[in-house]
């Protein structure tokens, strides 16, 4: 029996091609499944927590899978939280009126006696109060750490119910394009 090394080097080299296909098929699925997340996140998220889609997408940052590391996840930055003019902030006579949570959802209305700011473009739509006698320094209100609403409200849990289903559906769609490639490239 003989054994042509020409053969067995271009043999390995398909086999190495292959593997290579696959790996960017399964990286590309999770890649899209991430972004896929992220979009349907911000909206569920929505649906309960009143917040702007401005407000809350620059907090959700997206971690790339690659060939060597196959993971991707969606983190909320809760470094810079988030201010109460994303929260649908409104000046009335008694102060400054907002929600956290849709009151649909069962959230309620907090109201701010003294508070200033929304309609005042010069402080950028956000809330203030005075501290202490009038005329005196001006307070920023403080702004809201999304994460906990997030958790006490059971939205974390409904996006996770959904990445199973999405990534296996990212995942047959990225497979059959790259077996496909696979059988052209061997075919």
């Amino acid at each position: 029996m003989k054994v042509d090394q020409r053969q067995l080097k271009q043999t390995l080299k398909k086999i190495e091609s292959t593997a290579k296909t696959i790996r960017k098929a399964q990286m590309g699925a999770i890649n899209d499944t991430t972004r896929n997340m992220r979009t349907k996140a911000s909206a569920i998220m929505r649906e309960t927590i009143n917040v702007k889609k401005l407000g809350l997408d620059r907090r959700l940052k997206r971690e790339f899978a690659t060939e060597s590391n196959l993971n991707g996840s969606i983190n909320i930055s809760d470094s810079t939280p988030i201010p109460l003019k994303y929260f649908g902030a409104r000046q009335v006579k008694k102060g400054v009126k907002y929600s956290i949570i849709k009151p649909k959802a069962g959230g309620t209305v907090i109201t701010v006696p003294g508070a200033f700011g929304p309609k005042i473009k010069r402080l950028g739509g956000n809330v203030y109060k005075r501290i202490g006698k009038p005329r005196t320094p001006l307070r920023k209100l403080p702004s809201v750490k999304i994460t906990k609403e997030i958790r006490k409200t059971g939205v974390e849990k409904k996006v996770r119910r959904m990445v199973p289903g999405l990534l296996k559906k990212n995942m047959e769609r990225r497979m059959d394009r790259a077996l496909k490639s696979i059988e052209r490239k061997v075919g």
